[in-house]
């Protein structure tokens, strides 16, 4: 399962167009989602075997379903209706099923299933989530310069007296780790924010941050115009230049890189800055953030892991932020910096307890020479 929207509105207009815009990369043809919509009919092959099953069966599981929509609710029904049969449903409502079940649980389902695999002595796996994306820093040629042959005019900018202005592009999107006949290089949005904490000598993850002045933050360099700045909340804090990912645009935006670029009012050599970034999610897993320090010139790929956890509701981070959602440890946050990393970990901790969430680096690639041009 994805979360994000497989519908590219672009691609498919309406919700009984299932092109999701995804290409598959060993036939090159479009990748369709599976959803079946209301008054949309069930594939007849896929129909034909759960009906061939339900002939066959001894025992049917009715977990969490209304029973209520034909005929996919005639499934349970055959194995409930026929001679040996037995039906048991779970379900906290009643269903129209109910009088032709063996047994009827009025529970959560995760509940019953728990209690059914601890009776069967069967181990439930724990569930990781796996996150890969490349990110890097691209260095810009001043605007002022001619563009050569091919390439686009406008990167880089001048300032006011039209002197040569050096600009870095800091840059990330989110790979598909398991695209099943996409290969592993297919991409979509799970990244919602990039920030930019730091840039400039002395870089590293875990540093506070902490400074009197933008400057003395960034190094000199500082967003170009219309760039977004979180909103320090303690007193002293510095704003720090963000691109986010609007949640209710992913369907357009599922290809598309977050970035922020910075320009500072020398002509600068990029070629060997260090930026310390905070990779934000959407929070639909209870992720922390991600604190990583990107070189000039350099793209990564990154394979994390997470096994994430259910904090209670009065848990919060090392910044004193709620982490109920990838919104909650946001732009205060982001003003503090103060995400720890040690060994191969990145944690999100209770201010008053143990690690709840750690992200686990499993593989970190440098791609800087394979990289394609046009994702940087």
């Amino acid at each position: 399962m994805r979360d994000f929207k497989t519908r590219n509105s672009k691609t498919a207009k309406s919700a009984k167009e299932h092109r999701t815009g995804r290409i598959c990369k060993a036939c090159g043809g479009d990748l369709h989602d599976t959803i079946i919509n209301f008054g949309e009919s069930l594939p007849d092959r896929d129909l034909s075997m759960a009906n061939d099953q339900a002939a066959q069966a001894d025992l049917c599981l009715a977990l969490g379903s209304s029973l209520s929509v034909s005929p996919a609710n005639h499934v349970p029904q055959q194995v409930g209706c026929k001679q040996g049969g037995r039906l048991v449903i779970v379900n906290l409502m009643r269903t129209p099923l109910d009088g032709h079940a063996d047994l009827v649980i009025h529970a959560k389902c995760d509940t019953v299933m728990e209690l059914l695999m601890e009776e069967l002595a069967i181990d439930i796996p724990t569930f990781k989530l796996q996150r890969k994306f490349e990110i890097g820093a691209t260095s810009l040629r001043p605007a002022v310069q001619p563009a050569a042959e091919g390439e686009d005019e406008g990167e880089g900018e001048a300032d006011a007296n039209g002197n040569n202005v050096g600009s870095l592009r800091i840059w990330v999107r989110g790979l598909s780790p398991c695209a099943s006949g996409s290969g592993d290089d297919v991409p979509f949005q799970f990244i919602r924010r990039l920030v930019v904490l730091e840039a400039g000598s002395g870089v590293s993850v875990g540093a506070t941050g902490r400074t009197s002045s933008a400057k003395g933050v960034l190094g000199g360099w500082t967003a170009v115009s219309g760039t977004k700045h979180t909103q320090p909340k303690r007193k002293g804090g510095v704003p720090r230049p963000y691109s986010e990912v609007l949640k209710d645009a992913l369907g357009d935006d599922n290809f598309a890189n977050v970035e922020v670029t910075l320009a500072h009012p020398s002509n600068t050599d990029t070629s060997a800055i260090p930026v310390r970034v905070k990779l934000h999610f959407f929070g639909n897993y209870n992720e922390p953030p991600l604190e990583l320090v990107v070189n000039a010139g350099t793209v990564s790929q990154y394979d994390i892991s997470l096994e994430p956890t259910k904090p209670p509701l009065s848990a919060v981070d090392s910044l004193g932020s709620t982490n109920a959602t990838g919104d909650a440890s946001g732009k205060a946050a982001d003003e503090a910096s103060g995400t720890s990393q040690a060994g191969n970990t990145t944690s999100m901790a209770n201010s008053e307890g143990p690690v709840r969430n750690t992200w686990v680096h499993e593989r970190v690639v440098d791609v800087t020479s394979v990289a394609n041009p046009k994702h940087k």
